[in-house]
């Protein structure tokens, strides 16, 4: 394979900082938007157990939970960062990990959980009451940070250990072999040797945890930000290396485009990757709409992948403007969308096919003139910008003379200079030259 121009994304461990930290560091003592489960006991000591069993045996479950002042603001950051979160990029975050693999490699503390169940949380019209859900229709998710450490600082590939353990599912007592198999293969220490729930280690204890890697059955609810495992970090690099099938019938759409725009559009055709940058309101999102309907015109497919709903939104809003609904969908989430997404692909399979009909010839002939005309008008643009005065293109250097000609026009000069008011002198020319 070619070098991938898309090895400069950052590396995968930079992935893991900010609120991303919580894949690698997942104790409340040093992330006050953490909650241990064990806090949401309340007056009821057996809801974190009931929750824990309802997660391991995929049952979905919706309680009411109470806790203290301390759970109940941490709870609140969560709710309305996840809610912001979902709003903003259309995927769901808040979460339970469990259970703690804490290590100390190299002076770095790590607390990492195995695997994240999604949950999620409503509002109550008690203080310190919160409505706990967990849908069994959204898959477990392996913490993306998990094999990249066991890989790090063991060199082992746990991923197919983890397939050979659970296969599609987990329960408590696949759990609680993977986790003995660890613990056996790796010399880590583990309380127990059958799934059990404990609080969240103290900072006192963790003198003690660190002398030898733990696997702790603790469990912290908190807001797990979506990362891609390192694998379909990977696969996206592949991806991104193959060359792209060349849409070359006409370079036209239905935006109309600058000619930074135009360029960034030649420029897409001539190099293997663009980026085309921009503060807000300089059109960035005016060429997407152009790269879509110009593939779409050209019987090709249109990729755009955005952290922010609301740019995604905007797009499919325009496409639909101009009747391309049919040809469009907007994923929100790769999980609870999937079943709206099925449903959407089999009424069109049933539906009736749009009649695909062969461009006119007139309307071929104007195509082929009006593509020729754009090609010459786009070289003599691109002439035009090319340097013909030092580092100055054409237009720039037409400036500097009608910026000059304006400041000091002859007409002005002669009607302030005389010729007899000067006298040159050979020794003065001389002491000129020499300096």
């Amino acid at each position: 394979m070619q070098e991938n121009p898309a090895k400069t994304i950052k590396p995968y461990t930079q992935y893991f900082k900010g609120s991303a930290a919580v894949y690698r560091n997942a104790l409340p003592q040093f992330n006050n938007e953490l909650v241990d489960i064990m806090s949401l006991s309340g007056n009821d000591d057996n809801i974190a157990y009931e929750c824990l069993d309802h997660l391991l045996n995929a049952k979905t479950f919706s309680r009411t939970i109470e806790v203290d002042f301390d759970a109940d603001t941490a709870l609140s950051h969560l709710y309305f960062e996840a809610r912001n979160i979902r709003k903003s990029k259309g995927h769901q975050v808040l979460g339970l990990g469990y259970p703690l693999l804490i290590s100390k490699p190299e002076k770095d503390l790590i607390a990492l959980p195995l695997f994240i169940w999604p949950l999620s949380l409503d509002v109550t019209k008690k203080k310190g009451e919160w409505m706990l859900n967990y849908s069994s229709e959204v898959p477990v998710r392996l913490n993306p940070y998990f094999p990249h450490f066991m890989m790090m600082n063991f060199g082992i590939d746990i991923e197919p250990d983890i397939q050979q353990y659970f296969g599609k599912a987990i329960n408590a007592e696949k759990l609680a072999g993977f986790c003995n198999y660890l613990a056996n293969t790796l010399n880590f220490q583990i309380k127990s040797q059958q799934v059990s729930l404990m609080p969240c280690p103290g900072t006192s204890e963790l003198d003690s945890l660190t002398n030898q890697d733990t696997l702790n059955w603790s469990g912290i609810i908190g807001n797990f930000p979506h990362i891609p495992s390192q694998s379909n970090s990977e696969r996206i690099n592949e991806i991104l290396a193959l060359e792209a099938p060349v849409l070359d019938n006409h370079h036209f759409s239905t935006k109309l485009l600058d000619p930074w725009q135009s360029s960034a559009t030649a420029g897409t055709r001539d190099n293997f990757i663009t980026l085309v940058e921009g503060a807000p309101g300089t059109g960035k999102s005016h060429l997407l709409k152009h790269f879509a309907t110009n593939a779409l015109a050209n019987g090709g497919k249109c990729l755009i992948v955005s952290e922010h709903i609301s740019a995604l939104q905007s797009i499919q809003k325009s496409l639909l403007s101009l009747q391309l609904g049919d040809l469009t969908f907007l994923l929100r989430d790769e999980i609870s969308d999937k079943v709206l997404l099925s449903e959407v692909i089999k009424a069109r399979a049933k539906g009736k096919q749009a009649q695909i009909e062969e461009m006119p010839q007139a309307l071929r002939v104007l195509l082929d003139r009006l593509q020729r005309r754009k090609e010459t008008l786009d070289a003599k643009y691109s002439a035009s910008r090319k340097a013909v005065f030092g580092e100055k293109d054409f237009a720039e250097t037409l400036g500097l003379f009608l910026e000059s000609s304006q400041l000091e026009p002859k007409e002005l000069l002669n009607s302030y200079l005389e010729e007899n008011d000067f006298n040159f002198t050979e020794d003065e020319l001389e002491n000129i030259l020499k300096a």
